[in-house]
C-alpha cells in the first residue's frame, strides 16, 4: 500500500521472512499495522500478534489515522488521536461535526477489519503458539494470513539455559522455516541497539542476534532522516511533527536495495505518508 516501497520490493511483497527494525518509540509499530490496514483494505488476511499493545489500542490507531486521512478542515480539527477515540468520557463534548466524522472514521475502519485478526500475547507468548494460532488461521478460514509479529525480542525464550542472543537466533531461524513450510508472507519487528540510537541504520543495529540479518529474506531499517550525519539528535528528530523518517532496505534476496524511501509521520495520528 506505499508505492515507493512496493516498488523497491520489486512489486510488494511476497513468501518469505521480512523484519523491519528502528529505535524505540520511532514509529515501527505504527508503520506496520499501517501496512497491516492497507492489505486488509485489499482483502488480505493479516495475523497479527501483539505482544506489547492491547487489540483496543491497535485498532483505536487505525480508527484514528482514518479521522485523520478523511479531516479536509485546516487544522485537521476533526481528526482525533488514539486517546480521542478510546476515552468515552469525551464524546459527549464533541461538536455534532466531529461525532460524525468519528463515526464514519469507524465504519471506513468497519469495512476492512473483518481481515485483522488478533492474537494479544506477553513475554510467555512461545513459538509454539504462535505456530498453533497460524495453522488454526488457515485449518478454520481455508486462507494463508499474513502474519505480523511485534516483536521479536518479546517472544518466550526457547530454552532458559540459552543466552538472548541463542534463544533469538533459535527463534528468528523457526520463523524462516515457519514461512517456507507454510508459504506464508512473515513481517517481524525487531528493536535496535541503543548504541546504534544516533547513528545511521545498518545490519548491525539488529539487536543480540546475527540470525537475523542471516536468515531474513527482507531486512529493512526505519530511521529519523539525517541519522548519523554531525549535529544529528534523536530527541529533536522525535520532537518534529510530522516527523521526517527514511527507510532503508538493507538486504533484499530477490531485488536491488535502492535508493532510502522518505517518509513523513504524524504520530498523534499514527499515519505514515511517502514523500
Amino acid at each position: 500500500g506505499f508505492p515507493a516501497l512496493d516498488r523497491a520490493l520489486d512489486g510488494g511483497l511476497y513468501d518469505g521472512f521480512y523484519v523491519l527494525g528502528a529505535i524505540s518509540s520511532l514509529g515501527k509499530t505504527a508503520f506496520c499495522m499501517q501496512i497491516a490496514d492497507q492489505l486488509a483494505q485489499q482483502g488480505r488476511d493479516v495475523l497479527i500478534f501483539s505482544l506489547e499493545m492491547t487489540a483496543f489500542e491497535l485498532m483505536a490507531r487505525s480508527v484514528s489515522r482514518e479521522t485523520f486521512l478523511a479531516d479536509a478542515t485546516p487544522r485537521k480539527s476533526l481528526s482525533k488521536t488514539v486517546r480521542g477515540v478510546l476515552d468515552g468520557k469525551r464524546y459527549p463534548h464533541y461538536p455534532p461535526a466531529e461525532v460524525t466524522h468519528l463515526a464514519e472514521a469507524k465504519q471506513r475502519y468497519g469495512s476492512y477489519a473483518m481481515h485483522l485478526w488478533f492474537r494479544e500475547g506477553d513475554h510467555e507468548t512461545s513459538l509454539d503458539f504462535l505456530r498453533a494460532e497460524v495453522a488454526r488461521h488457515i485449518r478454520e478460514t481455508g486462507t494463508r494470513p499474513v502474519v505480523l509479529i511485534d516483536y521479536l525480542q518479546i517472544i518466550a525464550p526457547v530454552d532458559v539455559h540459552f543466552t538472548d542472543k541463542q534463544n533469538l537466533d533459535r527463534i528468528v531461524c523457526s520463523l524462516k522455516k515457519l514461512s517456507r513450510e507454510q508459504e506464508l508472507t512473515i513481517l517481524a519487528i525487531s528493536s535496535f541497539n541503543r548504541e546504534n540510537y544516533n547513528m545511521e541504520v545498518s545490519m548491525s543495529a539488529f539487536k543480540e542476534s546475527g540470525g537475523i540479518d542471516y536468515s531474513a529474506d527482507v531486512l529493512i531499517g526505519l530511521q529519523a532522516k539525517g541519522a548519523g550525519k554531525p549535529g544529528f539528535n534523536i530527541d529533536e528528530a522525535k520532537r518534529a511533527d510530522p516527523r521526517e523518517l527514511e527507510l532503508r532496505i538493507l538486504k533484499n534476496r530477490s531485488a536491488a536495495l535502492g535508493q532510502p524511501i522518505s517518509l513523513r509521520y504524524y504520530p498523534a495520528f499514527s499515519c505514515f505518508m511517502e514523500g
